[in-house]
């Protein structure tokens, strides 16, 4: 489910760069956003899932404020130069780390 939760944001956050008009941009806010929630649960049940993972769940939520605040000085120099490229890089990032995980896993390393 979160692998699946990650292309979907993506593919989201992606068809934000490019939507046609507002109510598709809406479509995109809400899948993305539905998505993202997604990914959020997911990676809280394989915490809370793993021996003393209870203990770490404060970190894990502390990593995605650390996101949150950190996005804002990696995109807003991005969106200065193309506002479409601070939607689409997000977006890249993703995709590519989802690849090389799934490289990595069909190899037996991960």
């Amino acid at each position: 489910m979160l692998i699946y939760s990650l292309i979907v944001s993506s593919v989201g956050v992606f068809l934000l760069a490019v939507a046609p008009g507002p109510v598709m941009l809406a479509a995109c806010w809400v899948t993305a956003t539905l998505a993202c929630q997604g990914v959020q649960t997911c990676v809280n049940v394989l915490v809370l899932n793993n021996p003393r993972g209870s203990a770490f769940l404060s970190t894990v939520q502390a990593f995605r404020f650390f996101g949150i605040s950190a996005t804002p000085a990696v995109l807003i120099p991005v969106f200065g130069y193309s506002v479409a490229g601070a939607f689409l890089l997000p977006a890249v990032v993703v995709l590519v780390t989802l690849g090389i995980y799934g490289a990595a896993k069909a190899r037996g390393t991960v």
